[in-house]
């Protein structure tokens, strides 16, 4: 039987296929891209990741290393302040105004009052900035690569030069001895008494009255007083709550017959206070009343590093150092806050303070220059506190915090340490290291 020439098997022509092959090839194509696009953005995202890296460990190690360079600083400032000046006596007598020492005094011995060795108190963290760009700018930068093997004598890659690398640090050092160490509350008498005088010039002035009319999350809400009194229920041994009474010769805490762990029920979770000394400056979040509000207004004049025998530093950072100290020295400390209400002698003993430290920048006040400028502008002294073992200042300063900062690329990292100038080590006791 013959076949039709026109008529083809089933299913053999070109005109029966359904497209399946070309759905497929889509299909792969459109999985492949996806694939494609996922892989390029994980790989993308891990580059970043990888630089991101690379950058956080450059700032860190520049952080630390503006860290050292810190406290190399300060090792200098260290022999400096235990270095005799010759012809100190007369030159803080030039610059107070005082009677110079007598001519056949042994030795040339300093009146009193005049301070000791390196006792004209050169702040070499002030005068001295530390910053990377410096250590760029002293040492020399040599791009080229050293001929021939390392100093071991093995073959590797080439030793980069001090000094040539990627990002910036800075460092600030601020003055712990010229805050307040909250952790003396609980101490001597005299320590104590001191401390208390501080406090109280602290936070009289009007302007904070906001902060001791509102109640906090807790319901809580302490005047002036009281706040004191918690701080220091919260760190001494016992568990009574004292009570701040001003007495015949000044503020003193007297036991009293309320339990102080009573404003601690409150919280959730429930706590008690530590009766232990703090152990940094954060931990004052854990005392019942202080909150945000109050660390911003006075954290940056509290410390809780100094040593048992510091002095409040007398060289005023600002005015509100300024008037503190004024409180503090006043013969009678109310007549001494009212004193800080006056801004026309504020404003002159500032501008004094000012010219004075323009003439000499790298030198800061004594405690005889700031009694000499408070006499001669009508303020009585108490005549007390300046020598002797009840002296509350002095113009060296062995407590330093050091804020460093390094940066790479995006990523910056910064660095806060506390170092104590004091014991064997030539780069001081390390007491608080925080990162961030």
């Amino acid at each position: 039987m013959k076949t039709r020439p026109d008529i083809r098997p089933r299913g053999g022509g070109i005109h029966d296929q359904r497209g399946v092959a070309l759905i497929m090839v889509v299909s792969v194509v459109a999985i492949l891209t996806a694939v494609t696009v996922e892989f390029t953005y994980q790989e993308r995202v891990n580059l970043h990741l990888a630089a991101n890296a690379r950058d956080e460990l450059r700032a860190y190690y520049l952080a630390r290393s503006s860290i050292n360079l810190s406290r190399l600083l300060l090792s200098f400032q260290k022999r400096i302040d235990s270095t005799p000046l010759p012809g100190l006596s007369q030159l803080t007598s030039v610059l107070t105004g005082a009677s110079p020492p007598s001519a056949g005094a042994p030795g040339g011995a300093p009146t009193s009052g005049a301070p000791a060795a390196g006792g004209l108190g050169i702040r070499l963290w002030e005068l001295i900035p530390i910053d990377c760009g410096l250590v760029q700018m002293f040492v020399q930068m040599n791009a080229a690569a050293p001929e021939g093997p390392n100093e071991e004598g093995l073959d590797g890659p080439p030793l980069a030069d001090f000094g040539t690398f990627e990002g910036g640090c800075h460092a600030v050092i601020t003055d712990e001895d010229s805050k307040i160490n909250l952790n003396h509350l609980d101490g001597l008498d005299r320590s104590v008494k001191n401390v208390l005088i501080q406090l109280i010039s602290l936070m009289q002035d009007p302007r904070y009255d906001f902060l001791f009319e509102k109640e906090d999350r807790w319901g809580i809400r302490m005047t002036r007083p009281e706040l004191i009194v918690a701080i220091r229920d919260y760190i001494d041994e016992n568990q009574v709550q004292e009570t701040l009474v001003m007495g015949a010769e000044g503020p003193e805490l007297l036991p009293g017959a309320g339990d102080e762990g009573y404003y601690y029920t409150r919280f959730e979770p429930e706590y008690g206070p530590k009766n232990a000394p703090l152990d940094s400056l954060e931990e004052l979040y854990m005392v019942a009343g202080i909150g945000d509000d109050f660390m911003a207004a006075f954290g940056d004049r509290l410390t809780v590093y100094t040593g048992k025998n510091a002095k409040l530093n007398v060289t005023p950072q600002n005015m509100v150092d300024l008037c503190l100290r004024i409180v503090i020295a006043s013969e009678n400390p109310a007549q001494g806050a009212a004193y800080c209400q006056d801004p026309i002698l504020m404003n002159n003993l500032w501008e004094q303070i000012q010219l004075q430290r323009a003439m000499m920048p790298w030198i800061g006040m004594t405690p005889e220059m700031f009694r000499a400028l408070l006499e001669s502008n009508g303020i009585p002294v108490n005549r007390f506190i300046w020598s002797g073992p009840g002296a509350i200042f002095g113009n060296s300063s062995n407590t330093f915090r050091i804020e460093a900062t390094g940066q790479a690329g995006d990523v910056e990292k910064t660095i806060v340490a506390v170092v104590r100038l004091d014991g064997s080590d030539p780069l001081g006791t390390l007491l608080h290291w925080e990162e961030r």
